[in-house]
């Protein structure tokens, strides 16, 4: 028997769906109840907690446990930390579960456990053979326990290198890391930095670039697809080959314009999250398309991933229809329909997040192209700051271009590069932004990236040209603070 366990036994419970903690009479042990939860006739889950010296830690994770092919038999934990079933069984847990039995297992009672749980987080070498064996073993409705149950809340990525690294050398499910981006003349455009182990809140997740209509925003991104998908073979002269973007594991590019559709298609470790118009023109009721899409996503998606939704929605509170979208996901009675009288706003930002709480895990780059194009004000600032929850939590980072004053307050001013274009040299040069943005109003920051090209167009302009007209004065009892003050400048300057 392994150590921990002899001192510290595992006792089979049955809880509900609430899963209550543990009693203060309960004696010292680890205990674990089987959750009916139902992965595509797949019924793998089950729930621990523990008492520890005298503590009650209470839940202290999910492990999904299955034989190899599915037999659909309850196991009993005991006999599987026997040994009894090393050959036929496999597992894989959450983040939880992997930062509880690394802590309290030393190392050679934490080498049995995993060989004996037949983890594959451990053996992350078995997993690729696993998935491929998983095809031979398909149930009636066509799914498969690996990658159907087991893989359900979890990246491939995400077991072979995150949940991987807490079980070798009990690394961290975080780590830290940097990623430059330099122009062809290695001037430096954008350093990625990660420090997860920094304590305490800092927006290090989001940068920026912005521009006016034209500088080449769009343009940009797609320069940063090209590089990523061709690293090896890549001969434009846009980025300096030192450029670091082929370190990043996975890209998402998340695009909802109707005027820069031309994004390539999803493959390999590339996503695209949007719709393609060019494809969709003779079918205008994308609205529909959007609603099966994301419904169907929500089913297929598991318990936990399912959680991490709802608390994105649970943080929109201005939003009824989608905090009643939440209860319905948290009850399983969501339909199609529910999702259908969203607006596209609503449906957009449903979307986007759903796929990128399945696809981000460390280290990917996610691309976000003017997110504001649909969204109104309260929309938009939920809407990035669910953008870096998500990121933040797979440890991965979020370029959004934008030329929206409203997504700047959310970015620190040092991540964030203005696009423009240089006539001369033809080509597109990247400006600092020396004024913070980060929690800035939005005039300030407005004033501060646009100033010039604003002042140039709308009231300030009128004003500017009509201030000693006396004909304008009759308009005055309608102007706002900042059209008042414009027009005082120019009444006293008499220019």
């Amino acid at each position: 028997m392994i150590g921990f366990f002899e001192r510290n036994p595992l006792y089979k419970v049955k809880w509900s769906f609430n899963f209550p903690t543990l009693k203060a009479s309960d004696p010292n042990g680890v205990y674990y109840s089987f959750d009916n939860w139902n992965d595509f006739g797949f019924r793998t889950t089950y729930v621990l907690a523990a008492k520890i010296d005298g503590k009650n830690l209470g839940i202290i994770g999910r492990v999904k446990v299955s034989h190899f092919p599915y037999t659909g038999n309850e196991l009993d934990f005991v006999s599987l930390v026997s040994g009894k079933f090393e050959d036929t069984i496999v597992s894989l847990g959450d983040r939880d579960y992997y930062e509880f039995i690394t802590k309290y297992l030393n190392e050679q009672d934490l080498k049995i456990f995993l060989e004996r749980m037949g983890d594959l987080a451990y053996h992350k070498d078995k997993l690729d053979q696993l998935i491929l064996e998983d095809k031979r073993y398909l149930n009636s409705l066509g799914h498969g326990v690996i990658q159907d149950s087991l893989l359900r809340d979890h990246t491939v990525s995400e077991v072979k290198e995150q949940l991987h690294r807490m079980l070798i050398n009990r690394g961290t499910y975080h780590e830290a890391y940097s990623i430059s981006l330099y122009d062809e003349s290695r001037n430096e455009i954008f350093c990625f930095n990660k420090d997860p182990l920094r304590k305490g809140y800092y927006p290090d997740t989001l940068y920026a670039v912005v521009g006016n209509n034209g500088a080449g925003k769009t343009f940009f991104i797609k320069k940063i697809i090209n590089f990523f998908k061709n690293s090896n073979n890549y001969i434009e002269n846009y980025f300096h080959d030192g450029s670091e973007i082929v370190q990043f594991k996975t890209m998402v590019v998340v695009s909802f314009s109707p005027f820069d559709s031309q994004f390539p298609p999803s493959e390999d470790n590339y996503h695209f999250v949007g719709i393609d118009y060019n494809c969709r023109l003779q079918n205008t009721n994308f609205s529909r398309q959007i609603t099966h899409e994301i419904f169907q996503k929500v089913q297929k998606v598991g318990f936990a991933y399912q959680e991490k939704l709802c608390k994105i929605l649970d943080k929109m509170p201005f939003d009824s229809a989608l905090l009643r979208l939440k209860d319905k996901i948290i009850d399983m009675s969501l339909e199609s329909h529910d999702i259908d009288n969203l607006s596209s706003g609503q449906k957009i930002i449903l979307l986007s997040i759903v796929n990128l709480i399945i696809t981000v895990s460390e280290k990917t780059l996610v691309i976000v192209d003017e997110p504001e194009i649909f969204l109104h004000p309260p929309l938009i600032k939920a809407y990035v700051r669910a953008l870096e929850d998500i990121v933040r939590d797979g440890n991965g980072i979020c370029l959004i271009a934008t030329h929206s004053a409203i997504v700047l307050q959310e970015i620190l001013h040092t991540n964030i590069k203005i696009i423009d274009y240089d006539i001369n040299d033809h080509r597109q040069v990247f400006k600092t932004v020396e004024a913070k943005t980060f929690g800035e109003s939005v005039g300030r920051i407005n004033d501060v990236i646009f100033g010039t090209d604003l002042r140039n167009t709308g009231y300030y302009n009128i004003i500017s040209k009509e201030a000693n007209d006396s004909e304008i004065e009759s308009l005055v009892p309608y102007f706002g603070n900042e059209a008042k003050l414009i027009y005082q400048v120019y009444r006293k300057n008499g220019d």
